[in-house]
């Protein structure tokens, strides 16, 4: 999986186009996943999610994955071509695999939309929810907004729309911009 230190060769060499056409209209940034974490997600497979048990923490997650932000990782997303939604998971067959045990089979779905560009997301009915900016989201879809703090079960993203994460790249070059 790339980090985003892997991305500024990338950003300096190619124009936001560019750059756009190679990773999308945008890409989601989270901690690499604890290796425990990830086999206990592996092990449980079809298996039962586990409960969420960090939640009064994950404020101070998101706050921690600013320090060092260039080497949190950038979930590889596919191609969006045809249908633009993607599904998050634990599943393999998942777009977006987050190997955590909190994590549903098939947690959430985000979805783009090229007339607005814009995505949209909508949790599938989890155990542990799906949360924006601290906000549960239930039964609805909501727009995401550039840098909102996306939290499937306990384990929380960034949303970057490419343009700005090109923009963050450009300014620090190869420094931590945080």
């Amino acid at each position: 999986m790339l980090q985003v230190k892997d991305l500024y060769p990338l950003a300096a060499e190619r124009s936001l186009r560019q750059f756009e056409e190679k990773i999308g209209p945008f890409v989601l940034i989270q901690r690499p996943p604890a290796p425990v974490l990830a086999k206990v997600a592996n092990q449980l497979g079809q298996g039962r999610t586990v409960g969420a048990v960090h939640r009064s923490r994950l404020g101070n997650e998101i706050l921690a994955m600013l320090v060092g932000f260039k080497f949190l990782q950038v979930a590889s997303l596919p191609k969006l071509d045809g249908p633009k939604s993607l599904v998050i998971g634990r599943l393999p067959e998942c777009n977006v695999v987050v190997e955590e045990p909190s994590v549903s089979k098939r947690h959430a779905m985000l979805r783009w939309d090229d007339r607005q560009a814009c995505s949209y997301l909508r949790d599938l009915d989890s155990l542990n929810g799906t949360f924006v900016n601290a906000r549960q989201i239930q039964g609805e879809e909501v727009a995401l907004s550039d840098g909102d703090a996306i939290t499937f079960g306990d384990t929380p993203f960034l949303y970057m729309r490419s343009d700005s994460l090109h923009q963050q790249l450009m300014s620090c070059g190869y420094e931590d911009p945080f």
